[in-house]
């Protein structure tokens, strides 16, 4: 990050187009590698694990885009353009609606921190991860529905939809488990990605 002069902040400056080309990549990537992640979900009890495991594998390359976020509305629109990827992949509206609120906290935890915290960095990447679990809501609090939509048994077998209509019936209190879990591991993954990356986080005046 770097000095800034006396009397202006360089982070009230528009976004301009290297920004929005950060956005793009670290889009890009970081949807590659869930995507990657999401492959475990091949059973019951690892589809829950994804958003879990996304929050420490994603914690690296969103951390080293963390280290270039110097703007505010640069996590907004990363949360608007994933969630509406969500959409397309018929995931519902969930993750744009929920990762778009998320993202305000993030943003404002970013700005309280004046983009020059690790700590801030790494709270407002946990709050983030947060996204990821909104795309089990509809298997948690309509699961019936999300089974018969999702065609699970002809996708994947008879077996498959009972195991998910089985953890379905639990509702909030497995989703609550999912949501704390994955703050917990998505914080683990912040520091790990900034341990990773801490050249770029000291060269960018993040301390």
């Amino acid at each position: 990050m770097s000095e800034k002069a006396e009397g202006q902040s360089p982070r009230r400056e528009k976004l301009n187009v290297t920004d929005f080309m950060t956005i793009g990549v670290f889009f890009v990537i970081i949807t590659l590698v869930g995507t990657v992640v999401a492959f475990v979900g091949i059973t019951p009890v690892t589809f829950v694990m994804i958003s879990p495991i996304q929050g420490i594998v994603l914690g690296i390359p969103t951390m080293l885009f963390y280290s270039k976020v110097k703007k505010p509305g640069m996590l907004l629109i990363m949360a608007v353009i994933s969630g509406a990827f969500s959409l397309l992949m018929a995931l519902g509206p969930y993750h744009l609606i929920i990762g778009s609120l998320l993202a305000l906290i993030a943003e404002g935890i970013l700005w309280s921190g004046k983009y020059g915290s690790v700590r801030g960095a790494v709270l407002a990447y946990a709050v983030t991860a947060l996204a990821t679990t909104a795309n089990y809501i509809p298997l948690f609090f309509a699961t019936q529905r999300y089974i018969a939509d999702s065609d699970i048994a002809g996708k994947y077998g008879e077996g498959m939809a009972k195991g998910m209509t089985a953890i379905g019936e639990h509702g909030l209190v497995l989703f609550a488990v999912i949501v704390g879990v994955t703050f917990v591991t998505a914080l683990l993954g912040g520091l790990l990605g900034q341990k990773v990356f801490n050249k770029h986080f000291k060269r960018a005046g993040i301390v």
